[in-house]
């Protein structure tokens, strides 16, 4: 129903209704979100975020992950290994800068710990999984827990806002 709100999911395929012209409403995944224009007339979904000046930025991602690292290593023995094989503790990243003291996980060591074993949250938080098996046969399963489909969410509904997206646009995701 245009001008509605409304926003429909069958199968992959996500319809995406947007609200008028200074002010958009997006249902998504069943959330309700407000998209407004903000300084100097641009579309902005999460203006706080979006405009964040530098340093605010680095101190937010660093936070973050110092938190991710922290919750892989206490939940995942295939993340903890993977850094106790190169002397790494948690306590040893401080913020983006130790990027580069992580290790790497590419699509074999997914493929090698078929299914579950990368998952970092108990299985009863995961509320979707998509597993793909690519060209080689071997499939690599990623599951995602309810804050990961609103953080999803929110990356799409901003690059959405960024580009103008309007009522007469529809969004295929696939």
């Amino acid at each position: 129903k245009e001008g509605s709100g409304f926003a429909a999911e069958i199968g992959w395929y996500h319809e995406i209704v947007l609200d008028s012209l200074s002010s958009h409403v997006v249902a998504w995944n069943g959330g309700l979100f407000l998209s407004q224009k903000g300084r100097n007339g641009h579309m902005y979904w999460n203006e706080e975020i979006e405009c964040m000046d530098r340093e605010q930025m680095r101190e937010l991602q660093s936070k973050r992950l110092v938190d991710t690292v922290k919750r892989m290593y206490e939940n995942a023995p295939y993340y903890r290994k993977k850094m106790e094989d190169i002397g790494l503790v948690p306590e040893d990243i401080q913020s983006v800068d130790d990027l580069h003291k992580l290790p790497f996980t590419n699509k074999t060591d997914l493929r090698d710990n078929y299914p579950f074993d990368t998952f970092v949250c108990p299985m009863e938080d995961v509320v979707r999984i998509h597993a793909s098996s690519g060209t080689t046969g071997k499939q690599t399963v990623v599951g995602y827990t309810e804050q990961d489909l609103k953080v999803w969410a929110e990356c799409v509904a901003r690059g959405m806002a960024a580009l103008g997206v309007t009522k007469k646009d529809r969004v295929h995701v696939s």
